[in-house]
């Protein structure tokens, strides 16, 4: 190989080896931007599943007050004493007892 052979071919390499540096830069950008999507998508959804716990709770809550309410409902007139600690304050008067 010739001293001009050898120039061409260390020119040629250098080329190629510079446009795969552009592309490993493209690709990594391309990399960063899917990486920061990824997070923000994540943020999204764990909000999303934090709205779903939080109705989940209030469910639970109206579920409970309800089941207290149709105990307390179904208590013979007179053994309802001592449930009314049971009862959210101010329940037993907007829900008199069963006559």
């Amino acid at each position: 190989m010739t001293s001009a052979e050898y120039q061409q071919l260390v020119e040629l390499l250098t080329r190629q080896a510079t446009g795969m540096t552009r592309q490993f830069a493209a690709v990594d950008r391309r990399s960063d931007e899917i990486a920061i999507g990824v997070t923000t998508l994540r943020q999204e959804v764990l909000g999303h599943f934090d709205d779903v716990h939080r109705r989940f709770e209030h469910l639970e809550e109206q579920y409970q007050a309800i089941t207290k309410a149709l105990r307390w409902r179904s208590l013979p007139a007179g053994r309802d004493a001592g449930f009314d600690d049971v009862m959210p304050s101010g329940f037993t008067a907007a829900c008199p007892a069963p006559r």
